[in-house]
């Protein structure tokens, strides 16, 4: 009898057992299938599949997100992004340089878009974020036309928003492919300075960003294609270069392709002679987003209104 007792105790301790296990596989099979894991420049970040609760700390996350239809899913954005069309304007903000972190997890946020320039030095503003289990996604200030629709189909991964990401980035390439098998039968190019910061601290660009791609695209010429990156040239340097067409998306100061017009000495830059100065979407042509098509028309049309106009 004592046999058979220890002999049915022993089957019920196992069938609880193997009933404890078989929860426990349950959960952990459904706990993997509500997350994912995506990718960005080789480093694997694990979110929910479904994320509701986002928050963009770089206006070029913020509006692609917003243009893929996903705003719904931001319950905070950085001071920057509150001009991106689409959000909700009640949205709470931040400082990207100081956030609000208290704040920040009052919001109980799933995933956080920042910077990789957050990363730059040891004391990165979103750690305490990170600490508390939050994914922080840091992503780069794209430099090419690619880059930029890599980050869409990226970032349409992570809002679920895969089909809308591909329709963009297919309608985007074919913009650029038009414009650019224009440029090409352009022989006869134009030579172009590009203003992103007025006099005193004059700031234009050489080689390797998404401006300097477009503006050979269109069939013309940086005057600054002998550097590379961003750079600070003198007003004379400017003036030897001897610009066809002068364009600037400086929009925070009034009547700003007057006063390129009337600086000391430029009467005799050609763009300047020629009335040939223009001013394109400061947002458009700074964000890396898929806007920037917007930027690249302007862009065309400024440059060589008889072709693309």
């Amino acid at each position: 009898m004592k046999k058979l007792l220890m002999s049915i105790v022993t089957v019920i301790l196992c069938c609880l057992l193997m009933a404890c296990s078989s929860d426990e596989e349950t959960s952990e099979n459904q706990a993997n299938e509500n997350q994912k894991v995506v990718v960005y420049n080789g480093q694997e970040y694990t979110i929910p599949t479904n994320a509701t609760k986002i928050v963009g700390a770089t206006p070029s996350a913020t509006e692609i997100i917003a243009g893929l239809g996903a705003a719904d899913k931001l319950v905070a954005v950085d001071n920057y992004s509150t001009d991106v069309d689409g959000i909700d304007k009640d949205l709470p903000t931040f400082d990207t340089m100081s956030p609000d972190i208290e704040m920040l997890m009052s919001l109980d946020p799933q995933i956080l878009i920042a910077s990789s320039n957050s990363q730059l030095n040891d004391d990165d503003p979103y750690r305490t974020l990170v600490e508390q289990g939050v994914t922080v996604i840091y992503m780069d200030n794209s430099v090419s036309l690619e880059g930029i629709m890599d980050d869409i189909e990226f970032l349409g991964e992570v809002v679920n928003k895969e089909d809308t990401a591909q329709s963009m980035t297919e309608n985007m390439q074919a913009s650029i492919d038009e414009i650019a098998a224009i440029g090409e039968t352009i022989t006869d190019k134009k030579t172009v300075y590009f203003e992103l910061a007025p006099a005193p601290n004059i700031t234009t660009f050489g080689t390797g960003n998404f401006l300097n791609e477009i503006i050979e695209l269109c069939g013309a010429e940086n005057v600054f294609s002998d550097e590379e990156g961003w750079i600070s040239p003198n007003a004379e340097t400017i003036i030897t270069k001897a610009p066809d067409v002068i364009i600037t998306n400086v929009d925070y100061m009034d009547n700003q392709v007057d006063e390129i017009k009337g600086r000391d000495g430029w009467n005799t830059i050609p763009a300047v002679a020629n009335g040939e100065v223009y001013l394109v979407e400061a947002n458009a042509s700074s964000r890396p987003t898929q806007n920037v098509v917007k930027a690249m028309n302007e862009i065309a049309k400024a440059i060589y209104p008889e072709y693309y106009n």
